[in-house]
């Protein structure tokens, strides 16, 4: 098998490229994945991280625009606006087994 490695500038659409975060988004950011750190316990469950990576999302990106609840076997979903029922992002995740 081969592997090629992939520049991050060439492999992001080039609408995106132009998109600036402006100052008051990163600074948003490194606070809420700051405290996103510090919540979480190894000793815990999946449930409990699911909550705080949901409040995370909220918090950055998707308040109040955006509904993240689970939807099925999903463990978390972003839908598509406050009143949707399609979700566009879906995660799964488990606890590391060490």
């Amino acid at each position: 098998m081969e592997v090629s490695l992939l520049i991050l500038r060439k492999s992001v659409n080039k609408a995106y490229l132009k998109v600036r975060p402006n100052r008051s988004c990163i600074e948003l950011f490194k606070k809420n994945i700051s405290a996103l750190f510090e919540q979480i316990k190894e000793s815990e469950s999946e449930e409990f991280h699911r909550n705080i990576i949901s409040r995370f999302l909220q918090n950055t990106y998707y308040s109040p625009d955006h509904y993240i609840n689970t939807k099925g076997r999903a463990d978390l979903a972003i839908y598509n606006g406050r009143d949707s029922n399609k979700p566009a992002v879906y995660f799964l995740y488990k606890k590391n087994g060490k």
